[in-house]
């Protein structure tokens, strides 16, 4: 049996974990106890207060008086590196088809005019609303885990880096640096990737197919370069066949000594082992099919990406 094809059976044998705990960022952003409080909690708090005194004074209100508290709450949301988009008042302007980071953006000007025509709409809608079920705090946690998601991508790559730290290959920084074997972690030094690329003549077609996108992992070991693609997959939804689409494609390309490795992991995974329904089974048989016509290809998951190291990647010298 093909090596690439014996790990994938591997991988399919090993799935993965319901809970892996390198994707739990459970970043704390409210103090443990309501008794103590941070500068995103005073800020917040203070934010509520005034969109309290722009709702109830808003007739005894000259317009220089509002001006001053739109100001202030701008000054508040936006002039800090505290994570005010989590606040209930920003998540408003999803309704209002904005977001943070667009409204953030703006010139001073519009940023002032687009925050009062907000604070109008949010005054009638949502502020007293909100006022008789009782502000709370931990909106700004909710909303913090809800985000958790978002940073999943890193941290898949840091997932990976971490597992080929732990099998002592080094980390390279530059091309002075002497080393035949190492890896690099793209996403942090895509320039050194490209340097390598041409050194090695590596034509990547896949990145041009893809307008230019990059994987995630190069390892050099031995007189072989393995490019790797991660892939973090939990479950379906709209854009799940093209993600399916995307991890199978990758192995399809072919290049003189060099490896392509799809690695999925996360409990989409399981799915190829588990799921009876046509559409997985296809992307579980194309993988096969595609290994057989590309022995130096692989397709792994958590575990088979161990056995890939042990036994492909670091098992090039043995042989020798």
């Amino acid at each position: 049996m093909q090596k690439n094809i014996e790990i994938f059976n591997y991988s399919l044998k090993n799935p993965e974990t319901f809970s892996d705990e390198t994707y739990k960022k459970g970043e704390l952003v409210i103090t443990r106890n309501a008794k103590e409080k941070n500068e995103l909690i005073c800020r917040n708090e203070r934010l509520i207060d005034l969109i309290t005194s722009y709702k109830t004074l808003n007739k005894n209100l000259s317009d220089s008086q509002k001006d001053n508290i739109v100001d202030e709450i701008i000054g508040l949301m936006f002039n800090t590196r505290e994570k005010m988009n989590y606040t209930a008042f920003s998540q408003y302007f999803m309704v209002c088809d904005l977001s943070y980071s667009v409204v953030n953006a703006l010139p001073k000007e519009d940023k002032h005019l687009l925050i009062k025509a907000i604070l109008d709409d949010y005054t009638t809608e949502r502020h007293q609303m909100y006022l008789s079920h009782g502000y709370s705090n931990i909106v700004l946690q909710v909303m913090s885990d809800n985000y958790s998601h978002k940073r999943n991508c890193s941290t898949g790559a840091e997932k990976v880096e971490n597992q080929i730290l732990k099998k002592s290959v080094n980390k390279l920084s530059s091309l002075t640096q002497p080393s035949k074997n190492f890896y690099i972690r793209i996403d942090k030094d895509e320039d050194l990737f490209h340097k390598l690329l041409k050194k090695g003549n590596i034509k990547l077609k896949w990145s041009r197919k893809k307008q230019g996108k990059i994987p995630d992992i190069l390892i050099h070991y031995g007189n072989r370069d393995y490019i790797l693609e991660h892939k973090h997959m939990k479950e379906g939804g709209g854009g799940q066949s093209k993600q399916d689409t995307e991890i199978v494609d990758f192995i399809r390309y072919k290049e003189k000594n060099v490896s392509y490795v799809t690695y999925l992991d996360g409990v989409g995974f399981n799915r190829l082992i588990t799921s009876k329904d046509n559409k997985h089974r296809k992307v579980k048989e194309d993988i096969l099919e595609i290994l057989s016509q590309n022995k130096d290809n692989y397709f792994v998951n958590t575990a088979g990406f161990e056995k890939f190291i042990d036994e492909v990647v670091l098992g090039t010298t043995s042989k020798k």
